[in-house]
């Protein structure tokens, strides 16, 4: 999950304890990244559909 929001993929926010909160809306974009990463999509290319 690191990896793709270093990349700009998720939007991780993080509390006073830096400790990382994820919401519905997270949730929904890792499994969308996720099945477009076992469907064989190009990394590039499943970039190109968030920026």
């Amino acid at each position: 999950m690191r990896y793709y929001a270093k990349h700009g993929l998720l939007d991780i926010k993080r509390e006073n304890n830096r400790y990382r909160i994820y919401d519905d809306s997270e949730e929904q974009q890792l499994k969308l990244i996720l099945l477009m990463k076992y469907a064989a999509f190009p990394f590039k290319k499943s970039m190109s559909y968030y920026l």
